[in-house]
């Protein structure tokens, strides 16, 4: 299938080359050629573990629940294991079968699996497009690897929106996946659980538009800038994470926080 697909992206950037002349082709062509053999690469995780998480999906035609509209979201489009663990060893040192692991948009799951080899009490997705939320579950079951640590995998059908943030100590993951009147509803439930229930709450956030950044990081909530080594891309270095931390004044701050 993954063969068919590049031939397929390459046969359009032919098409094009052919009707648009191949000097204000040529970047396109380029692109779409890196982009087939981009999805090549990133299907290696569903072949190493068995498993479904890999192609770009717009959520067009898709089956959503909840209020929040398919405009306010961003098509599905998987991360990359190495970033998710460049991601994730940015939290400072923490007691992880303290700290319930939550993916914001969690598509078919590979997030979630890749988090499972870490020692979280408990690993949740949200998502609101049914299709995924059910390859996601079949992961669980088929996703079979010695790194596991962490086995209380589960997935939720609803509306991100609507979510309420379990009340323990949280990880809270978010890679680009809404745009931004959906993301500042989320980010202010997680503000508002935080004020009633004070805890040690990190939130990991890898974004490219400068507006989001700022709001993020205007947020009031420590953070600091995680350095990622990975890039699929030139265009993909625009990206960057972030690690907001809020600490309980008891607690010690968490190394490098600003």
């Amino acid at each position: 299938m993954i063969f068919s697909i590049i031939a397929r992206k390459c046969q359009t950037s032919w098409e094009v080359i052919r009707t648009r002349g191949i000097r204000e082709s040529a970047r396109y062509a380029r692109t779409r050629i890196h982009d087939a053999f981009k999805l090549y690469a990133d299907g290696s995780f569903d072949r190493r573990y068995g498993t479904d998480t890999a192609g770009w999906v717009e959520l067009t035609d898709l089956t959503c629940v909840g209020s929040s509209n398919v405009k306010n979201c961003i098509y599905y489009e998987p991360t990359a294991e190495p970033l998710i663990h460049q991601l994730l060893s940015a939290l400072p040192p923490i007691q992880y079968d303290q700290f319930t692991f939550v993916d914001y948009g969690s598509g078919k799951g590979r997030i979630l699996l890749v988090a499972a080899q870490f020692p979280f009490r408990a690993i949740v997705g949200v998502e609101f497009v049914k299709h995924f939320h059910d390859i996601a579950l079949s992961n669980f079951k088929r996703y079979k690897t010695p790194k596991q640590k962490c086995f209380a995998l589960s997935s939720v059908l609803m509306d991100a929106a609507e979510f309420v943030p379990p009340e323990g100590p949280c990880v809270f993951f978010l890679h680009n996946p809404f745009k931004f009147a959906l993301l500042t509803r989320v980010m202010e439930k997680i503000q508002r659980s935080i004020q009633e229930h004070p805890r040690e709450v990190y939130v990991v956030y890898w974004c490219a538009r400068p507006q989001y950044i700022e709001y993020m990081c205007g947020l009031g909530i420590p953070w600091r800038e995680i350095p990622v080594r990975h890039h699929y891309s030139e265009e993909a270095k625009t990206r960057r994470g972030f690690l907001l931390s809020y600490v309980p004044p008891m607690s010690a701050a968490p190394p490098g926080a600003r």
